[in-house]
């Protein structure tokens, strides 16, 4: 059983962690993650998940060089266009209370991925019933 004790107020803690082999790989999330944990979980949501839907070697990631090298597409074709349920499921994963998707959820879902397309974590496109949730490359 451990033993805790409580350290004096002035003392610093380091902790570290050992990731495992090949984890220096994968989406790259936003610098502002941290920032975004405290200020919204709705937007820390979207923006822990939409690395994964942007890094798709072949389609969203495109060879670059010749070396194995891989960059973000600028085609907006080659990623995905959303459903409102997904749109939802991207802001909301735990929608627990099941208040209705259109009247209740989306506005909401909407308003917090507009705020990320303000502060350039994303490009948001409006396609009537669908949408487009792109990487904030496409501000440019």
């Amino acid at each position: 059983m451990p033993t805790w004790t409580r350290l004096p107020d002035e003392e610093e803690i380091r902790i570290r962690v050992d990731l495992p082999a090949g984890s220096q790989r994968g989406p790259q999330v936003s610098d502002r993650l941290g920032y975004w944990s405290v200020t919204s979980q709705p937007c820390w949501h979207a923006l822990l998940a939409l690395p994964f839907m942007w890094d798709n070697p072949g389609r969203t990631l495109v060879p670059a060089g010749n070396r194995g090298h891989w960059a973000r597409s600028k085609d907006m074709t080659r990623y995905p266009v959303l459903r409102i349920e997904d749109l939802v499921k991207l802001v909301f994963p735990l929608n627990r209370n099941r208040q209705p998707l259109r009247k209740m959820m989306l506005p909401r879902a909407l308003d917090r991925l507009e705020l990320l397309h303000q502060e350039q974590e994303l490009f948001l496109v409006d396609k009537g019933e669908t949408f487009q949730v792109l990487p904030p490359e496409f501000h440019q």
